[in-house]
């Protein structure tokens, strides 16, 4: 179990954090935005302290084959302190670029050997000229904390690289009607020592939008993408995919209270021929399914605002080698303002997963099946409760409650007994976490 360890210094920076001031008061405007033009910086800092009891995912009833833990249950206090610079140039309301740069150093009370940090990099633009408009979110990742679920490297931290680009380019062609392109490109790149796949996605959609009116409007798209999987340790080689579909549906202001899109279509998930896996009869070499995705937003009232959003989709194992799988995940937010002040405010919700994996077949160099993974589903969990203290529009306070339940009928390749028989398991969890947040910036 952890203790509390709270030193003068730490006690002081939690007092300044808090609205203390030393000497002569200063307009927080001085200290946390300098503007030279149209160009804005502003600095930012957030301290956070989460205490979790299942820092490594585990699970003190699963064992291996010399009746050992896999992955046990522990719990930790982890100090995260994040420094973060937001360069702005141009206002939100027109052309515009924003680049928030953050540096988390993370510290583990009972697990100092896992100290380490994360750099993020993460920019928006909105760019109009005419009739054009073009959009976009990028993310560049460097991160290094433990991870759960199916993507989670036991003891360690999972050292990984994350980068998502998503840009769109619109054109209005009359008030009523617009053609768009949009390219949206993902990668995830894992440590060499860990047995996890790194997966690489592009994909490029064309559409056009019919708008009846001036608040909302009907679109149809089609799609084309690739997926380009590389193994790392000892896993062998997965076939690469190739990704189209198409889709029809809706955006914009569906009345004076509900906002969102919504969009149904079909997708197909071709894997390439070769390499030392089969995919089971239930799925042979393509993977299609229906495809949705749903993001809406309902303010029921000027305080109180209902967030849902669903995605049914296919997609590739981070795990094994051809494995296929729908994936089904929705999410709601429930948020409440309290009072006249706008201070306080509570939130709650969360989200359900469930992913259901293709057997998969691993063959060696004469054809002969070594392995069968069976089908399988995964089940994740995840409710959240909020409470938000903002006494100043510069300074928030945060406490929160995320519980996380992952359920499979599965298996994760973890290494072999004496006699070579593959030891498999997905170790289902709990995790309790506990995080108070204190963060200074506009």
């Amino acid at each position: 179990m952890f203790t509390f360890r709270f030193t003068k210094p730490v006690l002081t920076a939690l007092a300044v954090a808090a609205g203390g001031t030393v000497g002569h008061a200063l307009d927080p405007e001085d200290l946390l935005v300098f503007q030279w033009a149209n160009l804005l910086l502003k600095p930012q800092l957030r301290s956070t302290a989460t205490y979790t009891d299942n820092l490594f995912s585990g699970n003190n009833d699963v064992v291996n084959f010399n009746n050992r833990i896999i992955r046990p249950q522990v719990d930790d206090l982890v100090w995260q302190v994040s420094p973060e610079l937001r360069v702005q140039y141009g206002q939100l309301t027109g052309n515009f670029v924003v680049v928030d740069l953050t540096y988390d150093q993370l510290m583990y009370l009972d697990h100092d050997y896992a100290n380490g940090h994360q750099e993020r990099i993460d920019v928006r633009s909105n760019f109009q000229r005419g009739k054009f408009t073009l959009a976009g979110t990028d993310g560049i990742h460097f991160l290094d904390s433990y991870q759960g679920g199916v993507q989670s490297a036991g003891l360690k931290p999972l050292k990984r690289t994350e980068i998502v680009l998503d840009h769109r380019l619109n054109f209005d062609v009359s008030e009523k009607t617009d053609v768009y392109g949009q390219v949206d490109y993902t990668s995830y790149n894992f440590a060499k020592d860990l047995s996890l796949y790194d997966q690489d996605t592009w994909m490029m959609s064309l559409g056009s939008t019919y708008k009846p009116n001036s608040k909302f409007g009907f679109f149809a798209e089609g799609k084309y993408g690739q997926t380009t999987v590389s193994p790392n340790a000892n896993l062998p080689p997965s076939p690469d995919q190739d990704i189209f579909g198409g889709f029809v549906g809706v955006r914009g202001n569906f009345s004076p209270k509900l906002t969102g899109t919504v969009k149904v279509g079909y997708e197909v998930r071709d894997f390439a021929s070769g390499g030392t896996t089969e995919i089971g009869e239930s799925s042979g070499l393509t993977k299609s399914s229906p495809a949705m995705s749903a993001s809406l937003v309902y303010a029921l009232g000027p305080k109180t605002a209902f967030n849902l959003g669903y995605d049914h989709f296919t997609g590739a194992s981070f795990q094994l080698a051809g494995q296929a799988y729908v994936y089904d995940r929705l999410d709601l937010l429930v948020s409440q303002a309290l009072g006249s002040g706008g201070v306080w405010a509570v939130s709650a919700g969360g989200g359900a997963s469930m992913g259901r994996f293709d057997e998969i077949r691993t063959v060696n160099e004469s054809g002969t099946v070594t392995a069968i993974y069976p089908k399988r589903t995964d089940l994740f969990f995840t409710p959240t409760a909020r409470l938000t203290f903002k006494p100043r529009s510069w300074l928030t306070a945060t406490l929160s409650y995320e519980f996380d339940r992952f359920d499979s009928d599965g298996v994760q390749i973890l290494g072999s007994d004496p006699n070579g028989i593959p030891q498999v398991y997905l170790i289902d969890y709990n995790n309790h976490r506990f995080t108070l947040q204190v963060a200074i910036g506009y």
